[in-house]
């Protein structure tokens, strides 16, 4: 299974976590959004993100929408999302650097 994580800044700060996990034809993609009043833990985030992207691979199913008040220019809808359609970047981290 391969996984990767990356975050979503507003300004310096990171504001959101996501992991996208692929196996074989599949792929789960968990997402961890921070509240303003929130103090970002990196570590938290990567950890809530990958047990949602678990949650959703294990389930087949996406859950757990992502209220659009909080959302900080990021265009995933969900917590756990089965099967998401990947953004450009994405696409860029799950390509091997043999393949390009």
């Amino acid at each position: 299974m391969k996984s990767i994580n990356y975050y979503i800044r507003k300004g310096k700060h990171p504001v959101t976590a996501v992991t996208v996990l692929k196996y074989e034809d599949k792929l789960a993609r968990g997402v961890a959004v921070c509240n303003e009043c929130d103090q970002f833990v990196k570590a938290y985030g990567r950890e809530l993100s990958k047990d949602r992207a678990v949650k959703a691979f294990n389930n087949e199913r996406s859950f757990g929408k992502i209220r659009q008040d909080i959302m900080v220019d990021i265009k995933h809808l969900f917590k756990c999302e089965y099967m998401p359609v990947l953004t450009e970047y994405e696409v860029e981290l799950l390509t091997d650097p043999v393949d390009k």
